[in-house]
């Protein structure tokens, strides 16, 4: 930690303060604090009140505004551990999709495979078929016109 002496300016006057932060962030703290104070003012109770009164009167201003602050993140906090939850939820839905996609995948393959062997075995039996008709014209067994063999080939 580097601690060193900072002056921030508020509307009655310079302030030096001591710390590690950045000089802009304590001005923008002072500042936030100085609108807080302006805004006290704005509400004319600065002026039937005491020093101490209005240093507290401030301070509960800067809690209310730091409980609010606080009960919003809670909330932020909460929804994003749903929203975690949730997408936890959907990447199970997604993988078991996928899953289901992949077996689909290799039924399609299989499918293809089964039919391209019945596909052989049908051609295989459209060959054998074929022999057998032109051994039985060629034999004169079955006397065929070109017609007939024509559909026998179809």
């Amino acid at each position: 930690m580097n601690i060193k002496k900072i002056d921030v300016f508020m509307s009655s006057g310079r302030i030096t303060l001591r710390s590690d932060e950045s000089p802009e962030y304590l001005q923008k703290l002072a500042s936030y604090v100085d609108q807080k104070i302006a805004d006290l003012k704005a509400k004319n109770l600065s002026a039937s009140v005491d020093e101490r009164r209005r240093s507290l009167f401030i301070a509960m201003n800067l809690a209310d505004d730091y409980f609010k602050l606080k009960d919003r993140y809670t909330a932020q906090d909460v929804e994003n551990n749903e929203l975690i939850k949730e997408k936890a939820e959907l990447q199970a839905q997604i993988d078991k999709l996928q899953k289901a996609n992949d077996d689909l995948a290799d039924q399609i393959m299989n499918l293809k495979a089964d039919y391209k062997h019945v596909q052989q075995l049908l051609d295989d039996f459209d060959n054998r078929t074929s022999k057998v008709v032109d051994e039985l014209v060629d034999e004169k067994i079955i006397p065929l016109t070109a017609q007939d063999k024509r559909k026998v080939a179809n």
